[in-house]
């Protein structure tokens, strides 16, 4: 799990097994944007830490609007927690096609 800063406080961001298993549940995925990606992450690092999330995603795009270098920061961990997950997946697909 990792943290973002903002507003002087860390927020735990966690976009791994839960929040892709959430993503896949989703009906119309071509509908969402990134937006909604990255509250998945505020969204299961707080539960990871049993808090409730602090954001919704209308709060997101406002605070988003306001300072796209935050935006950037959170779509790069986002990134690079979503690489982790898809080579943590390989494997056991390659596995299971075998």
């Amino acid at each position: 799990m990792d943290y973002i800063e903002i507003d002087k406080k860390k927020h735990p961001f966690l976009f791994a097994i839960r929040a892709n298993r959430e993503m896949s549940k989703c009906e119309d995925l071509a509908k969402k944007d990134d937006i909604y990606f990255v509250w998945l992450g505020f969204k299961y690092g707080a539960i990871r830490e049993s808090k409730d999330c602090p954001f919704t995603e209308d709060a997101l795009v406002d605070l988003f609007e306001d300072d796209m270098d935050l935006f950037a920061e959170c779509e790069a961990l986002l990134g690079e927690q979503m690489g982790k997950l898809k080579a943590a997946k390989a494997p056991a697909m390659k596995a299971l096609l075998e």
